[in-house]
């Protein structure tokens, strides 16, 4: 485990520290009195490099707001609450495993926005954010880890994809993602039985000769139901899913009752921004 508190000496502080070297070694051979005030006066500027980085890191108090929403591959927005209880703090650097930011000066509360990218889906954490700063002389490197242990549940990134019109194709044949509407009277396919069919739907005497549940598809009237179908994991899997994410966005906009079909789950139809979450969540952990 990483330590909360280290130091890192710049480029810059090695010269200084080597410069600081060679003079006190001139000042032991020499006994030059204006050697040793310059020996002396870069060593006291040495521990006020440390100790100004030390209390420039020290009276805070860090916290991280979640964005609202938040997609593969997309920078989110989140907030960055810094509180300095004494004193103030300049140029720190805050930094996440998914994003950082620069802070200048803080005195009392800060509030800044933080853009974090997510490179894949599903439930993740943010363990840490780390903050550091070479204040006052860029001697030395100063960090300091703060815990968060921030629960992020990132969605699928959204790919763009056409938003149909109609259940099925000329052909009868069923897309994946459809927008439905009230059903016919017309027989589209005898098919195998999804979870959401109803019972009605079984069309026994086909049953009976295939000796397997056959159940009977209906052509629908165009409407206003978005019907994402998922019901079998394929190996464009991912893919499928951010079309999926892209549908449900575009179908929110469009304020289409949205329905989703997975492999061991079902969503019933409905709208609203509740139900867009509980759609979006249900396709992330997927």
């Amino acid at each position: 485990m990483r330590k909360r508190y280290r130091v890192k000496v710049t480029p810059p502080g090695y010269i200084y520290v080597l410069l600081t070297i060679a003079l006190s070694i001139g000042v032991a051979n020499t006994g030059n009195n204006l050697l040793y005030l310059m020996a002396s006066l870069m060593l006291a500027l040495m521990a006020l490099s440390g100790l100004g980085s030390l209390g420039n890191l020290f009276f805070l108090k860090v916290s991280i707001s979640p964005a609202h929403e938040v997609f593969a591959g997309i920078p989110a927005q989140f907030h960055l609450i810094i509180h300095k209880t004494r004193g103030h703090s300049f140029f720190l650097s805050c930094e996440t495993a998914f994003g950082s930011i620069q802070i200048p000066f803080v005195k009392g509360r800060l509030e800044a926005p933080l853009w974090l990218i997510f490179p894949e889906r599903g439930a993740t954490r943010i363990m840490t954010v780390e903050i550091h700063s070479g204040f006052p002389f860029g001697f030395f490197r100063r960090f300091r880890r703060f815990p968060l242990d921030l629960d992020v549940l990132v969605f699928p990134k959204p790919l763009p994809c056409p938003i149909p019109s109609l259940s099925g194709d000329a052909n009868g044949k069923e897309e994946t993602f459809s927008i439905q509407g009230e059903l016919s009277d017309e027989i589209k396919e005898l098919r195998k039985p999804r979870v959401s069919d109803p019972i009605k739907w079984v069309d026994w005497k086909a049953t009976a000769r295939r000796g397997e549940v056959i159940v009977r598809d209906f052509y629908r009237y165009e409407g206003d139901t978005l019907l994402i179908d998922l019901t079998r994991r394929e190996k464009d899997w991912e893919k499928r899913l951010s079309e999926a994410c892209f549908l449900v966005l575009e179908g929110h906009k469009k304020r289409l009752s949205v329905s989703l079909l997975l492999p061991d789950q079902e969503i019933a139809p409905n709208r609203g921004k509740r139900h867009k979450r509980l759609i979006l969540e249900a396709l992330t952990l997927a």
